[in-house]
């Protein structure tokens, strides 16, 4: 019962899918240009070689700026080149890709998408995946099910 209790307090400690959904759209509202325009040219090979872009590192600074200020565990982000080791053990984490997917992003194929997932000890507990060429979000919470989320604004359980 106290892991249960743990985990429900790890939970409600998180930022609500409203801030979720108001920090992935400014982030769109700052990349999407980018992406539209085609001028997010500038790409550099990161050290395993896969791509960066500006909007990578938009996105990366966005996200670590939200968590920092609306969430009391750190974060791990796959664009972070400074990490402090210490976070690695921390019981309890967010790990973020800002724009997962993107050589999508450079071929304009809307293949990208922001993710976050809170992990605790261990496991996922929490996970989000937005896409804001179709202002989408889909989110999971462990033991609440897992739900889409579409401009309508009224989530929607998803079975699986």
């Amino acid at each position: 019962m106290a892991a249960a209790a743990e985990l429900e307090q790890v939970l409600e400690s998180t930022p609500s899918i409203p801030q979720f959904m108001t920090l992935f759209r400014q982030i769109s509202d700052r990349i999407m240009p980018l992406y539209n325009s085609g001028q997010d040219q500038e790409v550099v090979r990161k050290s395993d070689h896969s791509p960066q872009t500006i909007a990578d590192r938009i996105s990366h600074e966005m996200m670590v700026d939200f968590f920092r200020i609306n969430s009391p565990h750190p974060v791990i982000s796959e664009e972070s080149y400074d990490e402090d080791e210490s976070k690695f053990d921390s019981d309890c984490y967010w790990l973020v890709d800002p724009l997962d997917g993107t050589q999508g992003f450079i071929n304009h194929s809307g293949e990208f998408a922001f993710m976050a997932a809170l992990i605790k000890d261990g496991k996922p507990v929490m996970g989000l995946v937005y896409n804001p060429v179709s202002d989408v979000l889909y989110y999971a919470k462990k033991g609440k099910g897992a739900f889409r989320l579409d401009q309508t604004g009224i989530p929607q359980q998803l079975r699986v």
